[in-house]
């Protein structure tokens, strides 16, 4: 049996800035596969595993404990902030965690061996519908930041939530341009419009699944392949060299 103690996660620091920072730095880096956004159910959530493989699992909350029946011959497991990360030691495994969160709320996670590693879940957050709901929020008790997400890229209205246009460019490196053009503002959940732009003659692709940073509930690109610069007329009334990015965070 495993219980162990974790410490606070770090509050919301990151600016729009160090978002696009770490989108540009990784644009050449090889992107790992079934990153995934789980909305909490009440029921188990399947985590695919690998033998030798470390999986993240992060969390809308700072961890307080982590409880399993699998030994340390059979699972190595860290905890950092909102962030659990787990490395199978025998092959199959399977088995079930307990993560108790800082809210007193219990999670459960049932680990799955899958062949060959590249089958296996890289990062998955899991979602709290009601993370950070307090009175205020009375105006959008229903909304979870997957249904935030679905409004913003469906240009839905919704009760509750305030919208801003916005035409600032948050970040240029002569490679890549990221500018926010809209904001979505609840009470308790905040949404980010923005284009991304290649500044590139070549083809690139947005590795949006490396992107990792506090605060981060959802992520979602229209397209993650940009083309170049375009050099013809067609090509410019096409604009397949920008895409948007939708962001959902904790304000």
């Amino acid at each position: 049996m495993t219980d162990r103690l974790v410490k606070a996660s770090p509050t919301w620091k990151t600016t729009l800035s160090l978002l696009a920072g770490a989108l540009a730095l990784s644009l050449s880096v090889g992107s790992p596969a079934l990153a995934r956004v789980v909305e909490e159910s009440g029921q188990e959530i399947p985590i695919r595993v690998s033998r030798g493989q470390t999986t993240e699992v992060v969390f809308s909350e700072a961890i307080r404990h982590v409880v399993t029946s699998l030994g340390k011959e059979a699972l190595s497991l860290e905890t950092a902030g909102r962030r659990l990360y787990l490395s199978p030691l025998a092959d199959p495994i399977g088995g079930t965690l307990f993560v108790l969160l800082e809210s007193d709320r219990s999670l459960a996670l049932a680990l799955v061996s899958v062949s060959p590693p590249a089958d296996r879940d890289v990062s998955v957050r899991i979602v709290s519908p009601t993370r950070g709901a307090s009175p205020p929020a009375a105006a959008s008790p229903g909304l979870t930041p997957l249904g935030l997400l679905r409004a913003m890229v469906l240009g839905e209205e919704l009760a509750g939530v305030k919208t801003s246009k916005a035409d600032r460019e948050v970040y240029n490196d002569q490679a890549v341009r990221l500018t926010l053009r809209q904001v979505w503002r609840a009470p308790h959940l905040e949404g980010d419009l923005l284009t991304a732009e290649n500044l590139r003659a070549m083809w690139i692709r947005l590795p949006i699944e490396r992107i990792h940073f506090p605060g981060l509930l959802a992520i979602h690109a229209e397209s993650e392949s940009l083309a170049p610069q375009p050099t013809t007329p067609e090509e410019t009334l096409a604009a397949r060299h920008r895409t948007r990015l939708f962001l959902i965070r904790v304000p």
